[in-house]
Protein backbone atom coordinates (compact mmCIF):
# COMPACT_ATOMS: atom_id res chain seq x y z
CA UNK A 1 0.00 0.00 0.00
CA UNK A 2 1.14 3.56 -0.69
CA UNK A 3 -0.28 6.93 0.42
CA UNK A 4 -2.68 7.20 -2.52
CA UNK A 5 -4.18 3.79 -1.81
CA UNK A 6 -4.33 4.73 1.89
CA UNK A 7 -6.46 7.74 1.00
CA UNK A 8 -8.74 5.72 -1.25
CA UNK A 9 -9.19 2.97 1.36
CA UNK A 10 -10.10 5.61 3.93
CA UNK A 11 -12.69 7.05 1.54
CA UNK A 12 -14.13 3.56 0.98
CA UNK A 13 -14.86 3.18 4.69
CA UNK A 14 -16.90 6.38 4.69
CA UNK A 15 -18.70 5.34 1.51
CA UNK A 16 -19.63 2.05 3.18
CA UNK A 17 -21.43 4.16 5.81
CA UNK A 18 -23.51 5.94 3.19
CA UNK A 19 -21.38 9.08 2.95
CA UNK A 20 -20.09 10.83 -0.15
CA UNK A 21 -16.28 10.72 0.04
CA UNK A 22 -14.14 12.54 -2.55
CA UNK A 23 -10.38 12.02 -2.71
CA UNK A 24 -7.89 14.87 -3.29
CA UNK A 25 -10.46 17.66 -3.40
CA UNK A 26 -9.80 21.39 -3.41
CA UNK A 27 -11.93 23.41 -1.02
CA UNK A 28 -12.19 27.17 -0.88
CA UNK A 29 -12.05 28.77 2.55
CA UNK A 30 -12.15 32.32 3.85
CA UNK A 31 -8.33 32.50 3.79
CA UNK A 32 -7.68 30.64 0.55
CA UNK A 33 -7.86 27.28 -1.18
CA UNK A 34 -7.02 24.03 0.62
CA UNK A 35 -6.02 20.59 -0.68
CA UNK A 36 -8.18 18.01 1.09
CA UNK A 37 -7.14 14.34 1.19
CA UNK A 38 -10.71 13.08 1.65
CA UNK A 39 -13.78 15.33 1.78
CA UNK A 40 -16.72 13.59 3.46
CA UNK A 41 -20.27 14.92 3.17
CA UNK A 42 -23.56 13.41 4.29
CA UNK A 43 -27.00 14.27 5.58
CA UNK A 44 -28.27 12.99 8.91
CA UNK A 45 -31.96 13.57 9.58
CA UNK A 46 -31.91 16.05 6.70
CA UNK A 47 -29.12 18.15 8.25
CA UNK A 48 -25.99 18.48 6.03
CA UNK A 49 -22.53 17.80 7.48
CA UNK A 50 -19.03 18.26 6.10
CA UNK A 51 -15.91 16.54 7.46
CA UNK A 52 -12.30 17.06 6.39
CA UNK A 53 -10.09 13.96 6.52
CA UNK A 54 -6.29 14.05 6.37
CA UNK A 55 -4.37 10.83 5.79
CA UNK A 56 -0.79 10.34 7.03
CA UNK A 57 0.87 7.27 5.55
CA UNK A 58 4.04 7.96 7.50
CA UNK A 59 6.60 5.80 9.24
CA UNK A 60 6.63 8.22 12.20
CA UNK A 61 3.99 9.36 14.66
CA UNK A 62 2.00 12.47 13.72
CA UNK A 63 3.01 15.55 15.80
CA UNK A 64 0.83 18.17 17.49
CA UNK A 65 1.48 20.69 14.69
CA UNK A 66 -0.51 18.58 12.22
CA UNK A 67 -3.53 18.59 14.53
CA UNK A 68 -3.31 22.38 14.78
CA UNK A 69 -2.96 22.67 10.99
CA UNK A 70 -6.02 20.51 10.37
CA UNK A 71 -8.00 22.48 12.95
CA UNK A 72 -7.16 25.68 11.09
CA UNK A 73 -8.41 24.18 7.81
CA UNK A 74 -11.60 22.90 9.43
CA UNK A 75 -12.32 26.35 10.83
CA UNK A 76 -11.47 28.12 7.57
CA UNK A 77 -13.73 26.01 5.34
CA UNK A 78 -16.56 25.80 7.87
CA UNK A 79 -16.39 22.03 8.28
CA UNK A 80 -18.05 20.30 11.20
CA UNK A 81 -15.18 17.95 12.04
CA UNK A 82 -11.63 17.04 11.10
CA UNK A 83 -10.24 13.50 11.13
CA UNK A 84 -6.57 12.53 11.09
CA UNK A 85 -5.92 8.97 9.90
CA UNK A 86 -2.39 7.78 10.68
CA UNK A 87 -0.49 4.65 9.77
CA UNK A 88 1.92 4.91 12.72
CA UNK A 89 -0.02 6.66 15.47
CA UNK A 90 0.29 10.04 17.13
CA UNK A 91 2.69 11.85 19.44
CA UNK A 92 1.45 12.61 22.95
CA UNK A 93 1.14 16.33 22.16
CA UNK A 94 -1.12 15.56 19.20
CA UNK A 95 -3.38 13.38 21.34
CA UNK A 96 -3.69 16.07 24.03
CA UNK A 97 -4.43 18.76 21.45
CA UNK A 98 -7.12 16.67 19.75
CA UNK A 99 -8.93 16.18 23.06
CA UNK A 100 -9.48 19.95 23.19
CA UNK A 101 -10.84 20.23 19.66
CA UNK A 102 -13.25 18.75 17.12
CA UNK A 103 -10.43 16.66 15.61
CA UNK A 104 -10.61 12.87 15.76
CA UNK A 105 -7.44 10.76 15.67
CA UNK A 106 -7.59 7.20 14.35
CA UNK A 107 -5.90 4.62 12.15
CA UNK A 108 -7.37 3.07 9.02
CA UNK A 109 -7.46 -0.40 10.61
CA UNK A 110 -9.19 0.81 13.79
CA UNK A 111 -11.69 2.93 11.91
CA UNK A 112 -12.51 0.18 9.41
CA UNK A 113 -13.03 -2.33 12.23
CA UNK A 114 -15.24 -0.05 14.34
CA UNK A 115 -16.65 2.11 11.56
CA UNK A 116 -20.32 2.12 12.54
CA UNK A 117 -19.76 2.84 16.25
CA UNK A 118 -17.01 5.38 15.55
CA UNK A 119 -19.16 7.14 12.96
CA UNK A 120 -22.07 7.50 15.41
CA UNK A 121 -19.69 8.75 18.10
CA UNK A 122 -18.23 11.37 15.74
CA UNK A 123 -21.74 12.48 14.74
CA UNK A 124 -22.62 13.05 18.38
CA UNK A 125 -19.39 14.94 18.97
CA UNK A 126 -20.09 17.11 15.91
CA UNK A 127 -23.59 17.82 17.21
CA UNK A 128 -22.09 18.93 20.52
CA UNK A 129 -19.61 21.29 18.84
CA UNK A 130 -22.41 22.92 16.81
CA UNK A 131 -24.63 23.14 19.89
CA UNK A 132 -21.93 24.88 21.93
CA UNK A 133 -21.38 27.35 19.07
CA UNK A 134 -25.11 28.10 18.88
CA UNK A 135 -25.34 28.52 22.67
CA UNK A 136 -22.53 31.09 22.60
CA UNK A 137 -24.15 33.04 19.78
CA UNK A 138 -27.58 33.16 21.39
CA UNK A 139 -26.17 34.00 24.78
CA UNK A 140 -24.61 37.08 23.17
CA UNK A 141 -27.82 37.89 21.28
CA UNK A 142 -30.00 37.82 24.38
CA UNK A 143 -27.47 39.52 26.68
CA UNK A 144 -25.80 42.13 24.41
CA UNK A 145 -22.53 43.67 25.55
CA UNK A 146 -20.32 46.34 24.01
CA UNK A 147 -18.71 43.65 21.85
CA UNK A 148 -21.98 42.00 20.81
CA UNK A 149 -24.97 44.28 20.25
CA UNK A 150 -27.27 43.16 17.46
CA UNK A 151 -30.43 45.21 17.80
CA UNK A 152 -32.30 42.84 20.13
CA UNK A 153 -32.27 45.18 23.12
CA UNK A 154 -36.00 45.74 22.58
CA UNK A 155 -38.12 42.64 22.48
CA UNK A 156 -39.80 42.81 19.13
CA UNK A 157 -40.52 39.61 17.18
CA UNK A 158 -36.84 38.94 16.48
CA UNK A 159 -35.90 39.57 20.09
CA UNK A 160 -38.52 37.11 21.30
CA UNK A 161 -37.34 34.50 18.82
CA UNK A 162 -33.74 34.90 20.00
CA UNK A 163 -34.80 34.44 23.63
CA UNK A 164 -36.85 31.33 22.81
CA UNK A 165 -34.08 29.78 20.70
CA UNK A 166 -31.64 30.49 23.54
CA UNK A 167 -33.88 28.68 26.05
CA UNK A 168 -34.26 25.59 23.83
CA UNK A 169 -30.52 25.49 23.14
CA UNK A 170 -29.72 25.64 26.87
CA UNK A 171 -32.16 22.81 27.56
CA UNK A 172 -30.68 20.78 24.69
CA UNK A 173 -27.21 21.23 26.16
CA UNK A 174 -28.48 19.93 29.51
CA UNK A 175 -29.96 16.87 27.79
CA UNK A 176 -26.67 16.25 25.98
CA UNK A 177 -24.83 16.39 29.31
CA UNK A 178 -27.32 13.85 30.68
CA UNK A 179 -26.43 11.58 27.75
CA UNK A 180 -22.71 11.89 28.51
CA UNK A 181 -23.37 11.09 32.18
CA UNK A 182 -25.22 7.92 31.24
CA UNK A 183 -28.72 9.15 32.04
CA UNK A 184 -31.37 7.29 30.06
CA UNK A 185 -34.03 10.01 29.96
CA UNK A 186 -33.71 13.18 27.90
CA UNK A 187 -35.98 16.22 27.61
CA UNK A 188 -36.80 17.53 24.12
CA UNK A 189 -39.36 19.94 22.67
CA UNK A 190 -41.47 18.99 19.66
CA UNK A 191 -41.36 22.11 17.46
CA UNK A 192 -43.59 21.85 14.42
CA UNK A 193 -42.90 25.30 12.97
CA UNK A 194 -39.61 27.08 13.73
CA UNK A 195 -40.71 30.14 11.76
CA UNK A 196 -43.42 30.85 14.33
CA UNK A 197 -41.23 30.78 17.44
CA UNK A 198 -42.00 33.58 19.92
CA UNK A 199 -42.65 33.99 23.63
CA UNK A 200 -46.21 32.67 23.23
CA UNK A 201 -45.26 29.53 21.31
CA UNK A 202 -46.00 26.39 23.32
CA UNK A 203 -44.23 23.31 22.00
CA UNK A 204 -44.95 19.82 23.29
CA UNK A 205 -42.40 18.73 25.91
CA UNK A 206 -41.35 15.07 25.73
CA UNK A 207 -39.08 12.79 27.75
CA UNK A 208 -37.34 10.31 25.46
CA UNK A 209 -34.90 7.43 26.00
CA UNK A 210 -33.53 7.02 22.46
CA UNK A 211 -30.02 8.51 22.04
CA UNK A 212 -30.31 8.80 18.25
CA UNK A 213 -33.58 10.69 18.61
CA UNK A 214 -31.87 13.13 20.98
CA UNK A 215 -29.03 13.69 18.50
CA UNK A 216 -31.58 14.19 15.72
CA UNK A 217 -33.43 16.79 17.81
CA UNK A 218 -30.20 18.65 18.64
CA UNK A 219 -29.05 18.66 15.02
CA UNK A 220 -32.39 20.02 13.79
CA UNK A 221 -32.60 22.65 16.55
CA UNK A 222 -29.04 23.87 15.99
CA UNK A 223 -29.48 23.90 12.21
CA UNK A 224 -32.60 26.06 12.49
CA UNK A 225 -31.03 28.36 15.11
CA UNK A 226 -27.81 28.95 13.17
CA UNK A 227 -29.65 29.33 9.87
CA UNK A 228 -31.96 31.98 11.34
CA UNK A 229 -29.01 33.86 12.86
CA UNK A 230 -27.25 33.70 9.48
CA UNK A 231 -30.30 35.11 7.70
CA UNK A 232 -30.44 37.94 10.23
CA UNK A 233 -26.69 38.48 9.76
CA UNK A 234 -26.02 38.43 13.49
CA UNK A 235 -23.54 35.57 13.80
CA UNK A 236 -20.40 36.94 15.50
CA UNK A 237 -16.94 35.51 14.99
CA UNK A 238 -16.31 33.20 17.97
Amino acid sequence: MDWRIYQEETAKVFRSLGCKALVEEKLEGARGEHDIDVLVTFKKFGVPSKWVVECKYWDSAVPKEKVLALQAIVDDVGADRGILVSKTGFQSGAIKQALKSNITLTSLDDFAQNATDDFLKMQRESAEVKLIKACRIYSNLTEPSEEYSFGFLEYGFDGQKAVVFNYYLIQAHKSLQDLKLGTKKYKIFVISDYSSLNMNYSPIEEIITDEDMLVKYIQELVYEALNWAKIKRVIPSI
